[in-house]
């Protein structure tokens, strides 16, 4: 008796699986853009990149590479937090130049921009060099 009650109501147990599926391939369609799929990939890449830097300068210096990393990210967290606080004090447009412009000039601007921009190959070029 048992089984046939399974059987009779199987066709409704098979269309509600059957609509659940559905429902979850429709949502996540179209959830995602282009450029959110790009961002996913340079994450990824950039990820990859830092953690094999990670361990070939662990392997050459030793775990004290750590105290450096350490450092570095001290460094990172406070200058993010003052270009924060800066941004919320004066909503002006664009970066860190125009803190300063603002604040040290034109000269200044010019040259930590310039200086920002010449980094940027190297960093990539450090990057795709790595054994």
């Amino acid at each position: 008796m048992r089984k046939e009650i399974g059987l009779k109501h199987h066709h409704l147990v098979k269309q509600a699986v059957k609509h659940r599926q559905q429902k979850q391939i429709e949502k996540g369609k179209g959830n995602l853009h282009w450029w959110q799929l790009s961002l996913i990939g340079v994450g990824s890449i950039i990820g990859a990149v830092f953690f094999l830097g990670t361990g070939l300068s662990i392997k050459t210096a030793g775990p004290s590479i750590f105290i450096g990393y350490l450092i570095a990210g001290l460094t990172i967290f406070f200058v993010f937090n003052a270009l924060a606080e800066m941004t919320i004090n004066d909503t002006a447009p664009g970066s860190f130049r125009t803190y300063a412009t603002k604040a040290f000039g034109h000269a200044a601007s010019f040259t930590s921009d310039w200086m920002y921009w010449l980094c940027c190959p190297r960093k990539g070029s450090v990057s795709a060099t790595l054994d």
